[in-house]
């Protein structure tokens, strides 16, 4: 008869997954229990350079458009979010932070991407019950954070090399 294998002989979870797993949301929302922030520095980091490049081929220059891109076009979204919230219009909110979810992983920005999904998720539980909107406060100001974070890590990527040149 197999053991189940002790925790140090699993294989270990890449930092997406980890990431994941301590901000999932479940549908029983709002009493759905929230990440400590030592569960989310442990579990990933700000941006994976490493996952990144792995979506680019390797090709450095190529990212650094795409992070640059990135950082142009979603330099207002997490304030648009704010006043979506503000204006208790869930349904744009929701597609904003979609959108932020998916251009993050895109450019290896995991807590940004996660958190961004996290704030998705619990905006799909306010469309079908708007009293639940105040609930998505915490999952705001954790975005905000990650946000924070997340243009550092660009800013650290970025602007410590020299302009890439040329189309």
């Amino acid at each position: 008869m197999a053991k189940d294998p002790q925790p140090d002989q699993r294989p270990p979870m890449t930092p997406y997954f980890a990431y994941s797993a301590a901000c999932s949301i479940r549908q029983d929302w709002p009493d759905a229990p929230q990440p400590t922030e030592a569960a989310l520095a442990v579990a990933s980091p700000v941006f994976d350079l490493a996952s990144a490049l792995a979506r680019f081929s390797g090709e450095h220059k190529m990212l650094e458009r795409f992070l640059r891109l990135f950082r142009e076009r979603n330099s207002s979204t997490v304030a648009a979010i704010g006043v979506a919230l503000a204006q208790s219009d869930a349904l744009l909110a929701r597609r904003l932070a979609h959108t932020l979810n998916g251009s993050a992983g895109t450019v290896g920005l995991l807590e940004l991407q996660c958190t961004a999904q996290a704030l998705e998720k619990a905006l799909g539980v306010v469309l079908a019950d708007t009293r639940a909107l105040l609930c998505c406060e915490h999952q705001f100001f954790a975005l905000e954070q990650a946000w924070r974070r997340a243009q550092a890590a660009l800013a650290a990527q970025l602007d410590s090399h020299a302009e890439v040149a040329g189309p």
